[in-house]
């Protein structure tokens, strides 16, 4: 694991001197703050249940945006960039394996990823004032939406590190993930919408597993932790890395 770590740390250093990094940042918390902002004055003169209010913060434009868009950009470059210029061969003879370069460097985007994300639970505590909400938020409901920002931001990340694994244009890796980030995003909820939903049975529970957007409606926005979900995401993550591993080693065969 110390191989592991020093590959991170690499990555995450690289991530931090990046200007692509910084505008992402400044443009999510811009805009997330200002969507905050007007969800919460929107509660404080309405009255509404602030139970809600996690549910539909996580929901919000900006952090659906956030979730689909930011994956892409911060991992298009982990390995197409470094094939184009031939880095990542000088990083492979190194003595570390290609699974430890892979687990490193989506350990570092996904550091990053949250610390992007940072300044809104700063916020939320600051939407508690008198001027505000002026009401406590509960605890339970945003503590469960971020883990579900941190499980979701795992997998799209292991998705888009996968998408850079196979080509050495960057444009084409953020492309791809961020076509099979929707797919897993709204493909669900675009099946659902047309009723093609079984009505029980193993293939409605395998339905509901798959469905990202309802985990936020039925568990994680209300305060919940299904535990079926958590090992969707985490399952589905390592899936994702371990065909970036089997592409990473393809390049021995070329």
């Amino acid at each position: 694991m110390k191989r592991v770590l020093v590959v991170a740390l690499r990555e995450l250093l690289a991530f931090f001197l990046s200007p692509m990094a910084y505008v992402i940042g400044f443009l999510f918390v811009f805009f997330r703050g200002w969507e905050t902002l007007a969800l919460a004055k929107s509660f404080a003169d309405s009255g509404q249940d602030l139970n809600a209010f996690p549910m539909l913060y996580a929901m919000g434009l900006c952090g659906q945006m956030m979730a689909v868009l930011a994956p892409p950009l911060l991992t298009m470059r982990l390995f197409a960039e470094e094939k184009r210029t031939g880095s990542l061969e000088l990083l492979m003879t190194a003595p570390v394996k290609d699974w430890e370069v892979v687990l490193g460097k989506w350990a570092a985007s996904l550091v990053f990823f949250m610390v992007l994300w940072a300044p809104t639970v700063l916020l939320l505590l600051l939407l508690q004032a008198p001027w505000l909400l002026g009401a406590h938020l509960a605890a339970g409901p945003i503590f469960t939406v971020h883990l579900w920002v941190l499980l979701a931001g795992g997998l799209f990340l292991a998705v888009g590190l996968f998408c850079s694994s196979l080509t050495q244009n960057q444009l084409i890796a953020s492309i791809s993930a961020l076509v099979i980030i929707n797919l897993l995003l709204w493909g669900p909820f675009i099946v659902a919408r047309a009723g093609w939903v079984p009505a029980e049975g193993i293939w409605r529970e395998l339905f509901s597993q798959v469905y990202i957007l309802d985990h936020i409606q039925s568990s994680f926005g209300l305060g919940l932790i299904d535990t079926a979900h958590v090992w969707f995401y985490l399952s589905t993550t390592a899936l994702f890395l371990f065909l970036t591993v089997r592409s990473v080693e393809s390049r021995r065969w070329v």
